[in-house]
């Protein structure tokens, strides 16, 4: 259980987080080199460089980096669709199960 308490409201409530980050003093450091660059875009040297790595890692040619998993699921079900001729549709926004 953590909780929550925002600033601009006289309230406090308990909540169950969806996931615990494990965020080290390695990453803090890349996201303020990466913020000090100006570079927090979806395009970028750090961008490029991640997909390179990755794609490397995994042994494949390309590697694509998008912002979160909706994202994810979106561009595989594009990829998957035309390359069978068909086209994919999904949600505008993600959905959490409760």
């Amino acid at each position: 259980m953590g909780r929550l308490v925002c600033a601009e409201k006289d309230l406090a409530m308990d909540f169950i987080p969806v996931s615990t980050p494990s965020i080290t003093s390695g990453d803090v450091k890349a996201v303020a080199q990466v913020v000090e660059s100006g570079w927090i875009a979806s395009e970028g040297p750090h961008v490029r460089e991640f997909e390179d790595k990755f794609s490397a890692v995994i042994g494949k040619k390309h590697g694509v980096a998008v912002s979160n998993g909706t994202a994810a699921l979106d561009i595989a079900l594009e990829a998957l669709a035309s390359g069978l001729g068909m086209t994919s549709s999904s949600p505008a926004s993600p959905s959490f199960p409760v």
